[in-house]
């Protein structure tokens, strides 16, 4: 149940870094 777990904090990881270039580079 370890992989499993990993793999959400990977997913989290990504996410988080998207949202972050989003919020750095604001397409208003």
């Amino acid at each position: 149940m370890t992989f499993r777990r990993r793999s959400v904090v990977i997913l989290i990881g990504f996410l988080y870094l998207e949202f972050g270039e989003l919020l750095d580079m604001p397409h208003c």
